[in-house]
């Protein structure tokens, strides 16, 4: 019983949705709406993204969080002076229903 339960744990574990990552890139627009939903285009491509994903360069946050103010604001700086950027998603769609949230931006 104790095999069977593990097996149902990996099985779960690899239906979990992707997350997608991608390495020296260029922030080419980050928007903000009102409500504080936003979103991020980079030059390349995010590899490993969700099924959710229909668009490949673009994730969102949310700057009414504090992390996601300050996901806001270092894209702007990065943007602003042309570094390169690390970029994780989180595996989910929760902001926009087909852009991936930002898990996380590291600034080259």
């Amino acid at each position: 019983m104790k095999g069977l339960w593990m097996l149902g744990a990996g099985m779960l574990l690899s239906f979990q949705a992707a997350a997608g990552y991608v390495n020296d890139a260029k922030i080419t627009k980050v928007r903000v709406e009102a409500n504080g939903k936003g979103t991020i285009a980079l030059d390349s491509n995010i590899n490993g993204s969700p099924a959710c994903t229909g668009y490949y360069s673009v994730l969102s946050f949310d700057a009414g969080s504090a992390g996601g103010k300050a996901i806001m604001e270092m894209a702007q700086l990065a943007k602003e002076h042309y570094w390169s950027v690390t970029v994780e998603g989180s595996g989910a769609c929760s902001i926009y229903p087909s852009l991936e949230d930002v898990q996380s931006l590291t600034l080259e």
